[in-house]
């Protein structure tokens, strides 16, 4: 992935479901190779190309705190472990992440510690600074 950013495009968010617990939301996430080949490049102004837009659609659980996203057909949901690794979450999970917190000021897998079985203890899965750079 060097080289490679990813980002949310928040004027294609879409609100598809709201009936809480429950939520969808639908986000185009941009892909972007960097001109130099330093992902980095992308935060000091430098130019890229646009790799690949895709459309993303993400179901909320807020009562169970669970995250899914849609894979290659339509409502076939794959859970995005809070703590799971890149391979099980890989761009997604921060995608979803960004969603939620775009459509409601609210975070999501942000707003409470998750038991990591690896590291055997509570952890944050999105700190506040992830937050504080969401446009």
């Amino acid at each position: 992935h060097m080289g490679t950013a990813w980002y949310v495009d928040r004027t294609s968010l879409t609100v598809q479901k709201y009936e809480p617990p429950q939520y969808i939301i639908a986000v185009n996430v941009i892909s972007a190779n960097s001109a130099v080949g330093d992902e980095r490049d992308f935060y000091n102004g430098g130019s890229g190309t646009i790799r690949n837009v895709s459309t993303k659609r993400f179901f909320y659980n807020w009562d169970l705190r669970q995250m899914y996203v849609e894979g290659n057909t339509a409502n076939d949901w794959r859970l995005l472990p809070p703590t799971g690794s890149w391979a099980e979450t890989g761009i997604s999970m921060p995608a979803g992440e960004i969603a939620f917190y775009l459509a409601y000021h609210m975070k999501f897998y942000g707003s409470k510690k998750f038991y990591d079985r690896f590291l055997n203890k509570n952890v944050d899965v999105f700190t506040d600074s992830f937050y504080t750079r969401i446009p």
